[in-house]
């Protein structure tokens, strides 16, 4: 069988309701057996087994699912307590502060009225992304790669979306 890039569907928004059931059909059943901060608060999670990408300069491990949360601000709490959040997240506290996300699973995504989208995870941890675009971002806020390489965004305005193109990444042996 040959590979392409591809797809054989096309970049659509998605419901809520729709996203709700991607997430948790891909990832609920999946381990997040690494947290790591990148470009100031911007934050990765690698969801089930590890698997091998080459990139241009080397081979890396990543999650079989990874979660990309980009320039928004988000805030992790625990019992209504705040943990950390995006504006105090530091390269110093960033292991203390998200050890909490690791050997958990999701169990929830749930859209509020207040513009925030939270992941609720199996440790009642609740990691709540913005989506008001407070920070003004133009990129995606937040990036979900699917075992089967497919993309799933939350764009600046708040909406979900299916992109057309695959992690060709994680094909690649």
């Amino acid at each position: 069988m040959t590979f392409t890039t591809e797809a054989p569907w096309r970049g659509r928004e998605l419901s809520e309701s729709e996203m709700r059931q991607v997430m948790l059909d891909q990832i609920s059943d999946k381990v997040c057996w690494r947290v790591g901060k990148y470009l100031g608060s911007m934050l990765y999670m690698d969801f089930g087994g590890v698997i091998q990408t080459r990139t241009v300069r080397r081979t890396i491990l990543v999650g079989e699912a990874t979660l990309g949360i980009r320039d928004c601000f988000w805030i992790l709490a625990d019992g209504g307590r705040v943990i950390v959040d995006s504006e105090s997240i530091t390269d110093e506290n960033v292991a203390e502060k998200l050890k909490c996300l690791e050997g958990v699973f999701l169990r929830n995504l749930v859209v509020r009225e207040s513009n925030m989208v939270d992941l609720v995870f199996s440790n009642d941890v609740v990691f709540s992304l913005d989506t008001s675009n407070k920070y003004d971002a133009e990129d995606d806020i937040a990036e979900f790669v699917a075992p089967n390489g497919r993309i799933y965004t939350i764009r600046p305005d708040g909406s979900f979306f299916l992109s057309d193109e695959v992690d060709t990444a994680r094909f690649v042996q």
